[in-house]
C-alpha cells in the first residue's frame, strides 16, 4: 500500500470516528460528501472504511478477544482486503469499533437482541409473551420477575392464565408496570416511552417514587422524571406488521422512523419538514418506500454506496 491510499484510509477512519461522535450529522454527511468528490481515491477509501463498519455492525468487543474478532471479521464476507488495509494503517478492530460506535453500549450482552431491521418474537415466562422491534436488546430477570429494555422497541402481550403475575419493563429512564393485557415500550433518545394498549399501565420515573397509571389507550414520555402523556399511536401496534402509519407527519420525522429498519444512514434535509406525509408504509421494503416518496413529493433521492442516502429538495 502506497503512503497515499495509506493516508486516505486514516482519515476515511476518522470521518467515521466523527460522524458517530455526537456532532451534527447531516452537516457531517455533506463534509464527507465534499471529500469524497475531492477525488476517486477519496471515495474508495470512504467506501473501504464504511464496508469495515458495517461488517463489524453485528460483533462483539472485547478487548481481549481482539484476535478473534479480527479473524471472524475477515472471514465475514470474504472482505480480507479492506480490512487488511485499515490494519496497516494502524487501525485496530476494537479501535475502529469504539472510535465509530459501530458497538451500541453493551447491548451486545443482553440474553435477547435484534439487528437492524430485525424483528423476534419470544415467551419469556408462562403466558408472557415478548416481541422485540428492530435495534432492540432485553435482559429477561426469573428471579425478580422483571424484563430490563436496554434498547429498542418491545411489545409485551399477558395470556388468561399469568393474569395475577407481575410484569415490570425497566429503562434507563423508567420503571413501567402492565395492570393489563397488552403495552408497548420504547426507549428513545427523547426518553421511554410507554403504551396502554389494553387495560392500564403504571409508570414511574426511575429513581423517583412518584408514578402515574395510564388508562387504556393513553401513552407518557418518561424523560429526567418528567412524564408527558398524549394518545396512544397506531405505530405502537402497526410495527408489528411490518407497517409505519403517517398523518401529516413531517418529511424528516416520517424519514427518521423508516431508517431505524435499514442499515446504513438514512438522511433527510431538515428544511423539508414542509413536506407532510400521509399513508401506510411498508418498513420491509425501505428503497420501495423511498421511490415512492420520490416520486409522489418534491424530493430527490441521493445514494452514496455503500451506506449513506440523502434526501433533499428536488
Amino acid at each position: 500500500m502506497n503512503p497515499s491510499d495509506l493516508r486516505l484510509l486514516k482519515e476515511a477512519a476518522q470521518w467515521l470516528a466523527r460522524l458517530e461522535s455526537g456532532a451534527p450529522r447531516d452537516r457531517v454527511l455533506v463534509d464527507i460528501e465534499a471529500w469524497c468528490q475531492l477525488s476517486p481515491g477519496h471515495r474508495k477509501a470512504w467506501q473501504a472504511a464504511a464496508e469495515f463498519h458495517e461488517d463489524l455492525s453485528a460483533l462483539p468487543l472485547l478487548p481481549e478477544a481482539s484476535a478473534e474478532i479480527l479473524e471472524r471479521a475477515q472471514r465475514l464476507r470474504g472482505r480480507r482486503r479492506t480490512l487488511g488495509a485499515l490494519a496497516v494503517a494502524g487501525i485496530t478492530v476494537p479501535t475502529a469499533a469504539v472510535l465509530s460506535g459501530i458497538v451500541p453500549g453493551r447491548d451486545w450482552l443482553a440474553d435477547y437482541r435484534t439487528a437492524k431491521g430485525e424483528q423476534r418474537s419470544l415467551q419469556v415466562w408462562d403466558g408472557v409473551d415478548v416481541e422485540l422491534n428492530t435495534a432492540s436488546a432485553m435482559d429477561v430477570s426469573n428471579d425478580q420477575g422483571e424484563l430490563r429494555l436496554r434498547s429498542g422497541e418491545a411489545f409485551i402481550t399477558r395470556a388468561g392464565n399469568s393474569a395475577t403475575r407481575r410484569i415490570v419493563v425497566k429503562t434507563k429512564d423508567a420503571v413501567v408496570e402492565l395492570l393489563g393485557a397488552r403495552a408497548n415500550v420504547r426507549v428513545t433518545a427523547q426518553g421511554t416511552r410507554a403504551a396502554a394498549l389494553s387495560g392500564d399501565v403504571m409508570v414511574h420515573a426511575m429513581g423517583s417514587g412518584l408514578g402515574q397509571r395510564l388508562t387504556e389507550g393513553r401513552a407518557g414520555l418518561i424523560r429526567q422524571e418528567v412524564l408527558q402523556i398524549s394518545q396512544a399511536s397506531p405505530n405502537d401496534e402497526l410495527w408489528r406488521k411490518g407497517l409505519i402509519y403517517a398523518s401529516e407527519t413531517p418529511l424528516p420525522e416520517f424519514i427518521e422512523s423508516l431508517s431505524r429498519y435499514q442499515s446504513g444512514f438514512i438522511r433527510c434535509d431538515p428544511l423539508l419538514a414542509e413536506v407532510r406525509v400521509s399513508g401506510v408504509y411498508r418498513h420491509k421494503d425501505v428503497d420501495g418506500v423511498l421511490s415512492f416518496i420520490a416520486q409522489t413529493y418534491p424530493v430527490r433521492i441521493r445514494r452514496i454506496p455503500p451506506l449513506l442516502t440523502m434526501i433533499e429538495r428536488a
